[in-house]
């Protein structure tokens, strides 16, 4: 096993202030990337590999060097990480010498300005995972607007989500059943200069009894675990994979402070009752999530691939298992919907966009209001040619993650009749008893759709 590379706050200052000032940079990294992305994928990575091979830079050095698992020459390293920072890298194990060249045993992420280490897959069963687009989509799902007093990473891994949540809140805990994780994740806090987390080792809330958090996030292990099959800290969530998941959904409540909200993100087979969810629009089918981790994960190749893949499918569909949703739980927010997003939005949704999701209140809290349409929002109406439009399609000018409502012209009539009287109560007040509440139903769900907003 390799052991995590040590070493004072003061050396890791050092080897983030050189990797700054050669510009390696989350934003560097993702101007070469560019680059690649108009190349079809079967060619993008090679490339993106040749790209940073043929580049004579101190950047693209310590890119192949820490990030890429590619060799560099003595020169190259020292270019990149300067005298002093080559030697620290090398007396600590950070990088080491192979007979093509130098090369590190870990990678290195960079992500929004941060320098995270973690193990190579494969290294070891209890290897620390690097920074999916998982992590970061969670990140963005769960980035306080305001800042808060405390927060905690519940499976912290290497302390990416810790790590970033620090800029939002007085401290951080960072917990992991996982000393190796624990160790790693200290690693990348000192290496970016961050000294309100502190990482402790224990199973899931056992580490914080007593204590609750404003923000709690945790992405659990959610891959199913076969009978005989060893368990693999970072990767089993039980049999069908989501009892984690489930399980800390049942329990966070009672760790968060009163206003306090909880993510959690996981492969789901089912909701967990009476919580918020927000679930991934495309279902992914058993097969094509097991093929995936198959080749990732447990890097199968050829039949031996092939046969992994149908053992885990095998032991799905005898769970009753035939497909699975990524879903983001919400706990202590919300009012336990189940709301569906589909591809787009679920990729850039970010905490602004769930929080309007839920507005205090109902329609017959706002009759001392006035109601108007939502800046910018847009309707779109189809029809053969000669036809009147039927059904327009309303998009919200803040782009609200709920489905675009489709409606016909009785309820723009409402909503012009709404928007033009001093308040709400003032235009359903001389309306039937029956009439007014269905007309104030309609306020509502355009409300919550981000078309009408109450003033």
């Amino acid at each position: 096993m390799i052991s995590i590379p040590q070493g004072t706050d003061a050396q890791w200052d050092a080897l983030a202030a050189r990797l700054r000032a050669i510009g390696l940079t989350s934003a560097w990294a993702r101007e070469q990337e560019l680059s690649s992305e108009r190349m079809p994928a079967t060619i993008a990575s090679e490339w993106l590999r040749l790209k940073y091979q043929v580049a004579d830079t101190p950047a693209a050095y310590a890119l192949r060097l820490l990030a890429r698992d590619e060799p560099v020459d003595t020169r190259q390293a020292v270019v990149a990480l300067g005298e002093v920072g080559f030697a620290f890298a090398r007396e600590c194990g950070l990088i080491t010498e192979t007979t093509d060249g130098w090369r590190s045993p870990f990678r290195l992420y960079l992500v929004d300005d941060l320098y995270l280490l973690a193990d190579r897959p494969g290294a070891t069963l209890d290897i620390v995972m690097g920074v999916g687009l998982t992590t970061e989509l969670l990140a963005r799902a769960a980035y306080p607007p305001q800042r808060v007093d405390a927060a905690l990473d519940l499976g912290c891994g290497g302390g990416a989500l810790a790590l970033l949540m620090a800029r939002a809140a007085g401290r951080v805990v960072g917990s992991d059943f996982n000393p190796r994780a624990v160790a790693m994740a200290k690693v990348n806090a000192a290496l970016n200069g961050i000294r309100n987390v502190e990482f402790r080792e224990g199973d899931w809330f056992s580490s914080v009894a007593g204590e609750r958090f404003d923000l709690i996030v945790s992405q659990p292990p959610f891959l199913p675990k076969r009978p005989n099959e060893e368990h693999v800290i970072f990767m089993h969530g039980g049999a069908r994979g989501d009892e984690t998941a489930h399980r800390l959904a049942g329990e966070m409540k009672d760790y968060l402070t009163e206003g306090g909200v909880g993510f959690i993100l996981a492969e789901l087979v089912t909701a967990p009752e009476g919580v918020t969810a927000l679930l991934y629009g495309e279902p992914v089918d058993v097969e094509v999530d097991a093929a995936i981790y198959a080749a990732h994960l447990h890097r199968k190749k050829g039949r031996e691939w092939w046969d992994e893949t149908h053992q885990t499918v095998a032991h799905l569909r005898q769970c009753g298992v035939e497909e699975l949703r990524l879903a983001i739980l919400i706990i202590g927010a919300g009012n336990a919907e189940q709301l569906v997003i589909h591809r787009d939005p679920w990729r850039t949704m970010d905490r602004s966009q769930i929080d309007a999701l839920w507005v205090a209140g109902t329609a017959h809290d706002w009759l001392e209001r006035r109601a108007r349409v939502v800046a910018g929002t847009t309707m779109e109406g189809e029809c053969a040619l000669g036809e009147k439009v039927r059904l327009w399609t309303l998009r919200s000018g803040r782009g609200s993650l709920r489905a675009n409502p489709q409606v016909g012209d009785g309820i723009l009539d409402l909503i012009r009749w709404v928007t033009r009287g001093e308040t709400l109560g003032a235009c359903v007040g001389g309306l039937s008893a029956t009439d007014r509440e269905k007309a104030l139903g309609v306020v509502d769900q355009l409300v919550r759709h981000g078309i009408l907003e109450m003033v």
